[in-house]
């Protein structure tokens, strides 16, 4: 866990003064220091769950969504990238930056759909 916590601050400073960053540094710090919180967590469990009996108990295929769910996260993060650039010289208002809210809020119903669609197709595989 102390390398997450290293990495935070190596990753924010590092993305900061060195690639010119700035605020984004820090959101790209704690995204790094996440996803190691994450894969410790994944390693700690399923090392639990081993040293109990239960080797197989957690399978790293069943964290990963469906092939169309990660899909339709690249399209939106596509989506979102070029309506970013589309707005890029628009002055910064609700009004004006509407356009640029229609299309995040798309592509957040898009991902929410297909997550429920692949989550609910996974479940009644389970039941039935």
């Amino acid at each position: 866990m102390a390398i997450a916590s290293v990495s935070l601050v190596v990753t924010a400073v590092g993305g900061s003064r060195l690639l010119g960053l700035g605020d984004v540094a820090l959101v790209w710090a704690n995204t790094v220091s996440m996803a190691l919180r994450g894969l410790y967590a994944g390693w700690f469990v399923q090392r639990y769950c081993a040293s109990r009996g239960h080797p197989n108990m957690m399978k790293w295929r069943a964290l990963l969504p469906s092939l169309g769910v990660m899909v339709t996260f690249a399209a939106a993060a596509v989506c979102t990238r070029w309506s970013e650039a589309a707005y890029a010289g628009v002055r910064l208002s609700v009004m004006a930056q509407k356009g640029h809210i229609v299309v995040g809020g798309v592509c957040l119903v898009a991902c929410l759909l297909s997550w429920c669609v692949s989550f609910l197709y996974r479940w009644i595989a389970t039941v039935f």
